[in-house]
């Protein structure tokens, strides 16, 4: 049986999956910011990693990946007629962002 929904539910769940990929992807840079990598104890001693830029390029991951999340969201809300298209586009936008400051948080702190 074949039902057909409603344009704002489909709206709806293209929302929720854009806020469920978005907040993921916030945990994960949120966990990147915090993490200290372990230094072994050696003589001469070893670099450490410069934490403030990898805590840096972590949190301007999060703040890319929450004003794509937002614009996205407004976007799908203002044109129900392809939500999950706007959705699938934002989520992709958001990932790339986000692996990408990942990326470079870890390459860029580590001597």
């Amino acid at each position: 049986m074949d039902v057909e929904t409603s344009p704002r539910t489909e709206t709806r769940r293209a929302i929720v999956r854009v806020s469920v990929v978005g907040i993921l992807l916030v945990i994960g840079l949120l966990w990147l910011a915090s993490l200290r990598f372990p230094v072994t104890m050696v003589d001469p001693p070893q670099p450490t990693p410069d934490y403030a830029e990898q805590t840096a390029w972590s949190l301007v991951g999060v703040a890319l990946v929450v004003i794509i999340a937002v614009a996205t969201v407004i976007s799908a809300w203002r044109r129900p007629e392809r939500p999950a298209r706007v959705a699938t586009i934002g989520a992709i936008a958001m990932l790339v962002c986000g692996i990408g400051c990942a990326v470079v948080a870890i390459v860029a702190s580590t001597p």
